[in-house]
């Protein structure tokens, strides 16, 4: 509803709250912040600020809410088989075989196992650690590898420690839920729905532990950014500018959002506070970022129905992951055109002059597609301030 609204030019949202993986979808519909924010840039690591907040070269959003994927586990029942930290994806494995009692009603593993979105996510922490990847260097797919096999084949594994019928078509929040039934000894999470196991389940305090380190975790989260269509720009910069202070960021993480602040991030008493907290701090450190496409919602989807077709059994390893090839090679083919059409709009190489660079790609655009001029500064990444004025009538 929101990507639609914006793509119409509506004014409907003012402040928008961007997840990472939908900032480079999203960014041609942000307003540049500029320097008019009360902030200081250096409250956030230069790393997670560019993957939060930047989209061409342009600050656009300002990190509001860090996250990170989790594993979470009953240490108390590791401890029993003589079992510790998972540090490893065959320990994580390891740990979910000690710990499967199916005919006590009790399963090794749990997690997100909808098709689509929610079962990609759960995949893909077990595709890092095996090396593979979604996209080459070069940003062509990279799905129909041997270490893409390996790694679904692990996750296969995994699941077979879950039980048939129960654990399908479960979200996050649900994976959670069997954890405090004590029904599960393994499930992976967001960050976020860490709160509310440890503050809804008073049985199990000091009994959870948390771990980022079997594979590689999703960097998730999000950001705030002001919809460029906004009529009410200035009231939603106060609005950003108070909402990213430390003391709200300090605020919030006592109330289950994880900090994207470094200091407070990293803060010990925090850490002593929320048992959940350091491992998410050390999951952002190392957290690998999902593709920063246009199209990934659509890429995700691809990926999830060749990871649930394999779940399901109706398809083979290698030729779930051929069925995910194919797709992202045609979602990456459309992007290729428009990147063709892109590329026609382009400057002599020799013209150094950025006015008349500008004019070139007005006069261009608005002959093949009526543009205006809002698309192309989102789409050239000019600089904020930069201002268009008449070279002839009618340019």
């Amino acid at each position: 509803q929101v990507r639609e609204g914006l793509e119409r030019r509506e004014d409907q949202f003012d402040l928008l709250d961007v997840s990472t993986a939908s900032l480079a979808g999203l960014g041609p519909h942000l307003e540049p912040l500029g320097g008019t924010l009360n902030v200081d840039l250096e409250w956030w690591a230069p790393v997670l600020f560019r993957s939060y907040a930047v989209y061409l070269g342009l600050i656009v959003a300002l990190p509001y809410r860090g996250g990170t994927t989790l594993f979470c586990y009953r240490k108390d029942l590791a401890e029993q088989h003589g079992l510790g930290e998972p540090d490893t994806l065959p320990e994580l494995l390891s740990l979910a075989r000690a710990l499967h009692r199916p005919e006590k009603g009790f399963y090794g593993y749990a997690s997100a196992q909808e098709n689509g979105l929610h079962i990609c996510l759960d995949f893909l922490p077990f595709l890092w650690g095996f090396d593979g990847a979604i996209l080459t260097p070069q940003g062509q797919a990279a799905l129909q590898s041997p270490a893409a096999a390996e790694a679904l084949r692990f996750y296969l594994d995994l699941n077979e420690t879950a039980a048939p019928g129960v654990l399908d078509s479960r979200s996050y929040v649900a994976a959670g839920e069997l954890l405090q039934q004590e029904r599960v000894g393994v499930i992976q999470i967001w960050s976020m729905a860490a709160y509310p196991i440890e503050n809804t389940a008073p049985h199990l305090a000091g009994k959870i532990g948390y771990t980022t380190r079997p594979g590689f975790p999703i960097l998730g989260g999000g950001s705030l950014a002001i919809n460029r269509y906004s009529s009410r720009k200035a009231e939603a910069r106060h609005l950003l500018s108070w909402l990213v202070q430390p003391s709200e960021e300090r605020r919030r993480a006592r109330l289950g959002l994880i900090p994207t602040q470094h200091a407070i991030l990293n803060d010990p008493q925090l850490h002593r506070e929320l048992p959940y907290l350091q491992a998410a701090a050390e999951g952002i450190e190392r957290a690998r970022q999902r593709p920063s496409h246009p199209y990934w919602h659509r890429m995700q989807d691809a990926i999830g129905d060749a990871v649930w077709l394999a779940r399901r059994g109706a398809r083979p390893v290698e030729s779930s992951l051929g069925k995910a090839q194919r797709e992202l090679e045609e979602i990456l083919s459309v992007e290729e055109q428009e990147r063709v059409v892109r590329a026609l709009l382009k400057p002599p190489q020799d013209n150094s002059d950025p006015e008349s660079i500008v004019v070139h790609i007005l006069k261009q655009t608005m002959e093949m597609a009526n543009a205006e001029c809002g698309w192309i500064v989102a789409h050239f990444g000019c600089e904020p301030g930069w201002r268009f004025r008449e070279q002839t009538p009618g340019e």
